[in-house]
């Protein structure tokens, strides 16, 4: 078992999740300021999101096949 690997995917991972939780709560205030203005999210922050969630999910993954690693040695 390498420590340092673990170490690493764990960071990694807690990394992507606190990045995907700031974009989700950064998105859901912006849609409560505007809230009397539009009825919803702009279509701008929503587009942020569809890209953003993706890139997250893989900065996730990486951390994990991290992890694996990590257990093997």
């Amino acid at each position: 078992m390498d420590k340092a690997l673990l170490f690493l995917g764990l960071i990694i991972i807690i990394f992507g999740i606190l990045i995907s939780y700031l974009l989700v709560a950064s998105a859901i205030n912006l849609g409560k300021s505007v809230k009397g203005q539009y009825s919803g999210l702009p279509q701008l922050q929503q587009n942020e999101i569809y890209i953003f969630t993706p890139i997250n999910i893989v900065i996730v993954l990486i951390g994990i096949i991290i992890l694996r690693e990590g257990f093997k040695r």
